[in-house]
């Protein structure tokens, strides 16, 4: 799977350790502040800033914890060298975007079945270049010419598709970038482009909409996982599944369209 981008400042270049007494007070402070936004009902165990990694230790187990009981956290640079690194990193929030930079990464450089929807999306957005590659890499598949990928998002979710193929739907959504969520749709470029020079802020409303979005949007994100997997583990069978199951999406929008009935009612 495409690695999940995420949306952080790099850390600046190496900065010594200065566990001044100002300086841990101010990283303990804003700890204290951030736990107490983000977990009201935990209270923040007294820390030892005596110790020189006490501190840098106590944010990662931070920012850890809103990883597993809140939304995606990058916390792979947080290190207990650099403490002026770690309080700017307290001072924004680091989530992880999963959406996909389509603009900037090729098809082909994502898993299948991505690279079939990217490929299929460029294709009816009239690139030439991908049109013709396309021809030469899933001509086997025998899809529809016509097929478009905007029309089946909502068809596909309609025809009850059993696992792993439910994560279909959510996939063509990703691509589209109709998800309606910031964890799917976004990538960092696509972020940066919309004006959003860094992630959310950590006003509480922030925090709240950011939860209710990822509440929605990880079990979406789980299927697609699912569906990759799938695919990985045999990919010519997956595929093939995968082509027939876009095949009866786009006859069915097809019949849909011309008898004037709803995708759901009845092909």
């Amino acid at each position: 799977m495409c690695p999940a981008r995420f949306l952080v400042p790099r850390p600046p270049a190496a900065l010594p350790l200065l566990l001044s007494g100002s300086l841990a007070a101010r990283g303990a402070s804003t700890l204290a502040a951030r736990h107490q936004l983000v977990f009201p009902e935990e209270p923040l165990p007294v820390l030892p800033l005596t110790e020189p990694c006490a501190l840098p230790r106590a944010i990662r187990v931070f920012f850890q914890r809103m990883n597993n009981e809140c939304f995606p956290i990058c916390d792979q640079a947080l290190t207990a060298s650099h403490l002026p690194t770690l309080l700017g990193w307290l001072e924004t929030l680091p989530i992880g975007l999963y959406g996909l930079d389509s603009c900037h990464e090729p098809p082909e450089s994502y898993p299948e079945p991505l690279a079939l929807a990217l490929s299929l999306a460029l294709v009816e957005w009239q690139d030439p270049t991908e049109a013709t590659w396309w021809l030469e890499e899933y001509g086997h598949l025998a899809l529809p010419p016509e097929l478009s990928i905007s029309s089946l998002g909502g068809v596909l979710g309609e025809m009850a598709l059993g696992a792993p193929l439910d994560g279909l739907a959510p996939l063509l959504e990703m691509v589209l970038q109709s998800t309606g969520s910031l964890f799917l749709d976004m990538c960092p470029g696509c972020w940066l482009e919309r004006g959003g020079a860094h992630a959310p802020g950590w006003a509480a409303d922030d925090l709240q909409a950011l939860r209710a979005d990822w509440a929605q949007a990880a079990p979406r994100w789980q299927l697609v996982e699912v569906l990759l997997d799938w695919v990985a583990a045999d990919e010519p069978r997956g595929m093939v599944a995968i082509a027939e199951a876009l095949r009866r999406a786009h006859w069915r929008s097809l019949f849909a369209d011309e008898y004037n009935v709803r995708p759901g009612g009845g092909l």
